[in-house]
Formats: structure tokens, sequence, C-alpha cells
């Protein structure tokens, strides 16, 4: 079972403890963490071009400030797309009200994430075995990292075999508690634990504190 930080979901929802969120909280994580999260990984190498980080065999080309800052020095990506599949859709869909509606997505949404880090620390134990270490993931939509980068992700990757995540037409994946990310390479052992927030410049409500 999953371990939440439950700050992570105030901070979603945008509210201080309080014994009635508190036991809703407990009565969703209990049904989230019944769902079974999954992902798929591909791995490129990369090569600097003017136009940004090509990604080598595809003509796929990752660009801007943001890829800028968090690929400077890498040799090559992983790929990573993960879902907490069609229930965790189901689970916020199906409440009673928009209160428990509102509780479970923010559940739901902590729980992917916990996921993914735990995914990302696996492997990034993996791969320091092999004098490889991984930069922070990010997302198409992050900075100025364009959420168009959605579509090639679809192209490189088996996402809808495996994981049954689809792209619609406003680039945004079904189920919706769903995540697309990549994470340099680099043989230099340049990561930092950081403010996951730290390049982004939106003025977003669910900003982590200390930027």
């Amino acid at each position: 079972m999953q371990r939440i930080d439950r700050e992570e979901i105030y901070r979603y929802l945008r509210a201080k403890p309080y014994p009635a969120l508190d036991e809703a909280i407990d009565n969703c994580l209990a049904q989230a963490q019944n769902v079974s999260p999954r992902h798929i990984i591909a791995q490129y190498d990369v090569e600097r071009v003017p136009a940004g980080y090509a990604l080598q065999g595809t003509d796929c080309v990752m660009s801007g400030t943001t890829v800028e800052k968090r690929l400077e020095g890498c040799f090559g990506v992983i790929l990573l797309a993960a879902t907490y599949t069609q229930r965790g859709d189901m689970l916020i869909h199906n409440q009673r009200d928009v209160f428990y509606s509102s509780v479970m997505n923010a559940v739901v949404t902590a729980c992917l994430e916990n996921y993914i880090d735990a995914t990302e620390d696996d492997l990034r134990v993996e791969f320091a075995d092999r004098g490889v270490a991984l930069t922070q993931r990010f997302s198409p939509g992050y900075g100025d990292f364009s959420l168009d980068f959605q579509i090639h992700f679809f192209r490189l990757m088996p996402i809808t075999k495996y994981l049954g995540v689809r792209l619609n037409d406003a680039l945004m994946m079904i189920p919706e508690k769903s995540v697309t990310a990549v994470m340099g390479m680099t043989y230099k052992d340049i990561f930092a634990e950081k403010n996951k927030c730290a390049d982004c410049q939106a003025a977003c409500s669910f900003r982590r504190s200390g930027l």
C-alpha cells in the first residue's frame, strides 16, 4: 500500500485539515489504493541541434528554455507514461456528491504522483548502477515545453495498447489521471532535489511554498 503525503492532498484541495475532511480523505484513500496504476518507459539517445534536442532515430525535436535547462549535458532521455487507469477516473466521477468528488480527485492525483515518484526513484537506482544519473522529470505543458509534444509520446510509445490511454483532439489524455514525462540521462551527477515548481512561471494556486 502506498504511503501518501496528506499535505499534498490538502494542497490540491487548497484546504486545511478539519475532521470531516480528514474522514473523507481516509474513505477516499481506502478506495483509491485498491487501484493498480501502470506505466511504460522508452529510452532514446539525443543529439544537440540548433532547434533543441533531437531524439535519434526519429523526427522528434524537443525545444524551449525548459528543455534546454533540464537536458543540458544529457546524452539521452527516458520517456515515461503512467496512468491511474479508468478505474481511477470512475472513482472520481461516481462519488455521491461534489465534496466527495473533489476529495477523491485530490486523493487520486496524490496517489498517481506518489506512484510516479516511486517509479522515478527505482529508475534512478537502476541507472546509477550503470554510472548514469537521471534529471528530474518534466512534462509537456510544463514551462515552455510545448503540450504538442504529447503527440510524439503517443507516436513513439505504445501508450494506448499497453496502458489503455488515448489522446483527444485537445491533447488531453483519457483517462484524465495519466501523465507523460521526460527524464534526461547524463554521466555527470547533475541531479539535485529541488522544488518541482522551480522552473514554472505560471501563477498557479497549487504552487509549492518557498518560491
